[in-house]
């Protein structure tokens, strides 16, 4: 009585099927893991960049209390105001796009638009107060840029890049 019989002769012509799938099936694999690691980097590196350009604009606006902080010359109100205004519109002109970017990368994650977008609206309004620059008084002029909205979203949206940028979000 044969209770558990092996055909061995069988399985020997399955050992050539499966040599043959095993490299195959372990290089599919670590290809997908790699991908993986691979568009996290790159999302990373984003989000890297786009902290770092955030510290810039960040730069700008503190810079401008200055003006109301200080004691200095209205020449150098003056320059100070138009180096701000100056910085602050070429980084909006180069930044923009980068953050768009970053909410696509991100899958449209919730805290990314969010942040992103309240700073979006921050800067959005800024050539309307170029323009106003002229007519109102120093003094106003941090209120007038919303400087304190702007600082505050600037860290909410490094505080939504930090999962990204120390890859412990999914994409």
């Amino acid at each position: 009585m044969v209770v558990c019989s092996f055909d061995w002769e069988l399985a020997s012509k399955f050992i050539p099927l499966i040599t043959g799938l095993v490299p195959i099936g372990i290089t599919w694999f670590l290809y997908r893991q790699w991908h993986t690691q691979k568009q996290k980097e790159v999302i990373a590196n984003e989000c890297k960049d786009l902290w770092y350009k955030l510290d810039d604009l960040e730069k700008s606006y503190k810079k401008l209390s200055e003006i109301t902080s200080y004691t200095i010359s209205v020449s150098d109100q003056q320059e100070i105001e138009k180096k701000f205004f100056s910085d602050v519109k070429e980084w909006i002109y180069e930044n923009l796009s980068k953050m768009s970017l970053i909410k696509k990368l991100t899958n449209n994650d919730k805290n990314v638009i969010e942040s992103i977008d309240l700073l979006d609206n921050d800067l959005s309004s800024f050539n309307t107060y170029l323009m106003l620059k002229r007519f109102s008084n120093r003094s106003e002029i941090p209120k007038l840029v919303k400087k304190n909205d702007v600082l505050a979203n600037i860290n909410k949206v490094k505080d939504s890049l930090i999962p990204f940028i120390n890859f412990s979000k999914r994409k």
